[in-house]
């Protein structure tokens, strides 16, 4: 248990590590900055469309960031809002009444600007700041229908009607004063206009049609917009209709026109504005109007209840207006009745709370005046909580509660009864109340579960029906059904959260308390293992509301401390860490494991399975001689009984396994535990042989090295029958590596370095063979393979081969040695081979850890058996067959080689190493220098200085000119065997390392910036002065290669230092290739500018394109490539040359556009080949 407990504190800091805390404002910290950047906007204004509108539009985005900032906390702009909303309204309004002519560009940001407002606070509280006086409804109407009918007049100068018919934003903000504006208290009949007047007001009108219907009409008219402005018409349209002279006038007019639209099948945008408009028009006016005009609406209605008028039912926005539409005619139909209402109130140090409520006899039960239409009403909108959109099932919840609200008590009734045969919709019943749900529709389940949330929220479930809705809460709470390749229920489990949460805050603690302790079970269940993070969360909040409001669930406090919501919020720190901590209250202890064993672990997600079956472990834990035994049988009965019996098999494992770890070692230890430790092996043997034929991983135990400490000791037993299955746990172990986690992979390599193999002997080559493979990747593709690709496992596997041989060395001389020379030679090529491991990842070169370990494990290696031959006096043909010359040679040059890498520390232990080595010799007498490397003057040279004190081979500077000394050994070199090596001979070897690493960026990069930086140096030319018409030709041919390979595949290069090296290494090509040797066809530079000149200048990385051309600007004058004309010459030459340089200087090359860049390519290409190539037409192709 103490190896748990570490792992749940280092979860709990990760937890902690991870959460951010949400920045919680308190008041409107930026409103100096944000007053500043409003009157910078309005000052603005005035600047003409002769200044850059940028800026304006930068100040417009940062008022919008700041607005965005206040999102979830709008209130805190209440205090500012005038300060806000007023001087754009008002720039807007002079604008509109003609008394400033603004751009339609500054019309468009202010528009914006108090719609922001209304998206972040409401178009309730923003139009309470618009200014609504009598003058402004001519001129606001107006204005509105020239933007709605597009024939008329454009509004604005010319050239700007396009740009204010497209800003939606000003049509809707204009609807929204319109809507007050409209409400002045005055008959709209006097603004109308009369032919030759003004109206009574002094007020223009327009035409003969009267100022009402010129409003409807152009409220219609925005109707069918599919944006914002349709519900601001709406709005518009509500208020309207709530004046009295219009009512009279145009309502029926405007029925008739609602039912016509629809008859017709209209857009579902303009059957969306009509059910908006509708909804607007019952809400704002009175019961006595709509009982009125109840058949004109109810007619609107109807049309969805003929199948040949359905054809918009499937639309999520037209059936949630009709839903809501039937809602608002109920609820005017309907009077407002008393209800009794619970309010929880908790005394600070009492030990229970109190519910106040109004007396059940006060209570309104009035059934005669509930007219019939009440039943198709709730009808319908029980048949819209089974729709497939969310919007339409939580309106028509919503609906529900707030008619509830208004009916007598027996009608509240039915109506929840209603709602709860809903869930029994497509479930059979199976055997005493078990119920099979993979029929069962979730948008039912989800629209039932909103509903009761919403009745409970208002306090409309007695507690005569409470038993039987929990029941099927307590259902939907662990509602998940596979549906496919996944699983349907989140939106369910979430709804039924909200109904428990809603029960607590509106109800009486004595009706839930028979279900309190079920209920807590169920949510706590939820709140630590369900799948979803959502779910979780939302279980916790409705278990935190009960226990503050109800204080009915066992330790509640405790555990909401255990699960609050961000230690919910990681799933695994929810099944591993809460659910452990819930479970050690007896109360939850046995439905969370029951939960675990029957819903977990047969989860159709292998991760869920996971988790589940560690979870039980770790409860198991809790109490295992009360737990262990019971839960180990409901686990193999589960398998025995179950089709699906591979996650119950994993999970039985998991179970198992985890006991390993539980087991102290001092328990092991004990006398007469041959049989626990041969059990113990043989189910570590078990469960590998499982791991390795279904390739899962074991992610079940608490520590890393459990089954290890379990095989040790097995193999310190003197019972041989505990040898041979701790030796089948060994082997099994081996079989299933790569279903290893990574740690367990480092870890379990270094153990293997660590046995005693002088005492069991057997399985020294297996396991040293299993060490090789880690690391061999040459066979990593293959199926058996085990090479890991974790670069501390093959680090690891390379230290556990040296620890192996350094333990069984001293027994090489007897006649049954544990190591054969043939497999020491083979670890000693392995540990070569990781000489050339040069992996990197986002840590950089780890491909250095594994060089450092096969560094120091050559030289204890060559230590080693250099001292053992010191001691013994056996031939040198003997001795040679551990190592032989040509195996030394290969060490001494790896280590060589590393003595030149770029990373300090490498370099630093390489040459250690190398002057080690070069110490051992020179102490060897000359019956043991048969290991001597050749040329150790060289070495001594170049490395030891005149004291004898070594070269610091950390720096750099002064390392590299004395390590090309090196060079002069041939054994060593690698490439070349003569004596001489020349700058011909470097450029053939590094030809040959370009050509085998085409695809090794590490090695293409630097060994093309070393060819770079030789030819910028000179040393080409130099060398190209002194070749014969022979040497000519093989030096063209290989630097031809060399441009051709460096240039290989370069449209499909990703790395930018590749591409950038090998443009920049072609370029400095270019002198050299137009040297007198190479005429007359100068072939290479021909190749240079003829086919890849235009595609340096043209890649799609702009720093590159940039780069390349800067390059071959300084190229051109440094070498004086380009002719200059005299004054007294032909000026062709020197104006071509003129033309490159300006093309180079002038072109943007990194934000130029694609066709700009191409041309300037273009251009160059042509130029210089016809200044630098004048007979390039006779050049041969390669």
């Amino acid at each position: 248990m103490a190896g748990s407990a570490v792992e749940d504190r280092t979860i709990a800091a990760a937890d902690e590590v991870g959460i951010v805390e949400e920045n919680e404002l308190t008041r409107f910290e930026r409103a100096d900055e944000y007053m500043q950047l409003l009157d910078d906007l309005l000052v603005r204004r005035a600047d003409g469309p002769s200044s850059a509108p940028s800026r304006s539009e930068a100040i417009l985005a940062g008022l919008a960031a700041i607005l965005d900032e206040y999102q979830e906390q709008s209130y805190l702009l209440d205090p500012y809002l005038e300060r806000m909303v007023t001087p754009p309204i008002e720039v807007l309004q002079a604008h509109i009444r003609g008394l400033e002519s603004l751009d339609a560009d500054v019309v468009v940001r202010l528009s914006r600007l108090v719609y922001l407002y209304t998206k972040i606070r409401g178009y309730k509280a923003i139009t309470n700041f618009f200014p609504h006086e009598v003058a402004d409804l001519a001129p606001t109407l107006t204005y509105l229908e020239k933007l709605a009918d597009p024939d008329q007049a454009a509004v604005g100068r010319d050239g700007e009607a396009s740009v204010l018919n497209t800003c939606w934003e000003l049509r809707y903000v204009l609807l929204l004063w319109l809507s007050l504006v409209c409400m002045i208290p005055f008959d709209l009949r006097q603004f109308d206009a009369r032919s030759g007047d003004l109206g009574v007001l002094g007020l223009a009108g327009s035409g003969a049609m009267p100022t009402a219907n010129r409003i409807e009409h152009v409220g219609r008219s925005f109707l069918s917009s599919p944006g914002k402005e349709r519900d601001a018409a709406a709005v518009m349209l509500g208020r309207l209709f709530q004046r009295q002279d219009v009512q009279d006038a145009q309502f029926e007019d405007f029925a008739a026109f609602c039912s016509a639209t629809l008859v017709s099948k209209p857009s579902a945008f303009l059957a969306t504005g009509v059910l908006q408009a509708l909804c607007e028009v019952v809400k704002t006016n009175d019961p006595a109007f709509v009982s009125g005009r109840l058949h004109s609406i109810q007619a609107v209605l109807d049309l969805y209840d003929d199948p040949d008028r359905r054809d918009l039912a499937g639309n999520g926005l037209v059936v949630k207006n009709q839903t809501k539409l039937t809602c608002r005619l109920g609820l005017k139909l309907l009077r407002p009745r008393k209800r009794r209402r619970f309010i929880h109130v908790r005394t600070l140090g009492a030990s229970n709370d109190t519910a106040s409520a109004n007396d059940e006899a006060d209570e309104d039960d009035d059934e005669d005046d509930v007219p019939d239409l009440i039943d198709q009403y709730i009808s319908k909108l029980i048949e819209s909580l089974q729709h497939k959109d969310t919007v339409v099932r939580y309106s028509a919840a919503k609906g529900l509660a707030r008619l509830c609200e208004r009916l007598p008590r027996p009608f509240i009734a039915q109506v929840t009864d209603a709602i709860v045969s809903l869930f029994h919709i497509n479930i059979p019943d199976l055997y005493e109340g078990a119920n099979d749900l993979n029929a069962v529709s979730e948008c039912t389940w989800q629209g039932a579960c909103m509903a009761l949330a919403e009745q409970a929220r208002r306090g409309l479930l007695f507690a005569s029906s409470l038993g039987e809705v929990l029941e099927w809460v307590g259902k939907a709470l662990l509602f998940d059904v596979r549906r496919g390749a996944h699983s349907v229920g989140a939106n369910v489990r979430d709804s039924a959260c909200y109904v428990v949460w809603a029960l607590a805050r509106a109800h009486d603690a004595e009706a839930i308390r028979p279900h309190a302790l079920l209920l807590a079970r169920k949510l706590v269940a939820v709140a630590t293992l369900d799948r979803d993070v959502s779910i979780r969360r939302a279980a916790s909040a409705a278990f935190q509301e009960c226990v503050g409001r109800l204080d009915l669930f066992p330790h509640g406090i405790d555990v909401i401390r255990i699960t609050d919501f961000y230690a919910v919020s990681v799933r695994k720190s929810a099944f591993l860490r809460c659910a452990v901590e819930v479970a050690e209250f007896d109360e939850y202890r046995s439905f969370l494991v029951d939960h675990l064993i029957c819903v977990t672990i047969a989860h159709w997600d292998a991760a869920m399975r996971r988790l589940g079956a560690q979870a039980i472990a770790r409860i198991v834990g809790i109490d295992v001689e009360k737990l262990g035994a019971p839960i180990v049988g409901r686990l193999i009965g589960a398998i025995c009984a179950s089709r699906d019996d591979a996650s119950t098999h994993e999970a039985l494992a998991a179970l198992l396994l985890s006991t390993i770890d539980d087991l102290a070692a001092s328990r092991l230890k004990r006398t007469a535990t041959a049989q626990v430790l041969e059990a113990s092996c043989r189910l570590v043997a078990s469960a590998f042989d499982l791991f390795a034929r279904t390739m899962t991983e074991p992610k079940h135990f608490s520590k890393a090295d459990s089954w290890t400490t379990v095989v040790y000791l097995s193999l310190q037993d003197p019972d041989e029958t505990v040898h041979g299955a701790a030796s089948l746990a060994v082997r099994n172990a081996s079989k299933g590596w790569k279903a290893f986690s990574v740690a367990q992979q480092q870890s379990n390599a270094l153990v293997l370095g660590s046995y005693d193999y002088t005492r069991h002997a057997d399985r020294f080559e297996t396991a040293l063979d299993h060490l090789m493979a880690i690391v061999d990747v040459k066979n990593a593709k293959t199926p058996a393979s085990r090479y890991s690709s974790n670069v501390e496992s093959r680090r690891n596997a390379y230290i556990a081969l040296v620890r192996a041989i350094e333990s069984v060395e001293g027994q090489c001389e007897s006649g049954n040695a544990i190591l054969r020379p043939s497999f020491l030679q083979a670890i000693m090529v392995t540990l070569l081979s990781g000489l050339e491991d040069y992996s990197t990842d986002q840590r950089g070169d780890v491909g250095s850890w594994i060089r450092l370990a096969c560094l120091s494990g050559l030289s204890r290696l060559l230590s080693l058996f250099r001292g053992r031959h010191r001691r013994d006096s056996t031939t040198i043909a003997e001795r040679d067959e551990y190592v032989t010359l040509e195996l030394y040679d290969q060490v001494v040059g790896g280590i060589m080689k590393q003595t030149v890498e770029r990373i300090d520390h490498v370099r630093e232990v390489a040459g250690g190493c190398l002057l080690q080595l070069w110490n051992d010799e020179r102490s060897a007498t000359e019956r043991q220098s048969w290991w001597r490397m050749k040329g150790g003057q060289v070495v001594k040279e170049a490395f030891i200085d005149q004291d004898g004190s070594m070269i610091d081979f950390k720096n750099a500077n002064k390392l590299f000119p004395q390590a090309v000394k090196l060079l002069l050994i041939p054994r060593y070199r690698g490439q070349g065997e003569g004596e001489a090596y020349t700058l011909y001979d470097l450029f053939e070897d590094l030809a040959l390392l370009l050509k085998r690493s085409l695809t090794k960026n590490n090695i293409v990069v630097p060994a093309l910036e070393l060819l770079r930086g030789i030819v910028e140096g000179g040393l080409l030319e130099e060398a190209l002065e002194h070749v014969d018409t022979e040497g000519t030709r093989k030096w063209e041919t290989i630097l031809t290669t060399l441009q051709r390979t460096s240039t290989h595949a370069l449209s499909t290069l990703k790395s930018h230092q590749r591409i950038n090296a090998s443009i920049l290494f072609s370029f400095s090509l270019l002198p050299p290739s137009l040297a007198p040797c190479f005429a007359p066809h100068h072939r290479l530079g021909t190749v240079i500018l003829d086919r890849h000149l235009k595609t340096f200048l043209s890649v799609p990385y702009p720093t590159i394109r940039a780069r390349a051309a800067e390059y071959l600007y300084t190229l051109l004058n440094v070498h004086d490539l380009l002719p200059i004309a005299e004054e007294d010459e032909d000026e062709g030459e020197g104006k071509g040359a003129e033309e490159v340089e300006g093309v180079l200087t002038e072109t943007r090359w990194a934000t130029a556009s694609t066709a700009t860049y191409t041309l300037a390519a273009e251009v160059v290409v042509r130029e210089l080949k016809r200044l630098l190539l004048p007979t390039a037409e006779e050049a041969v192709a390669p």
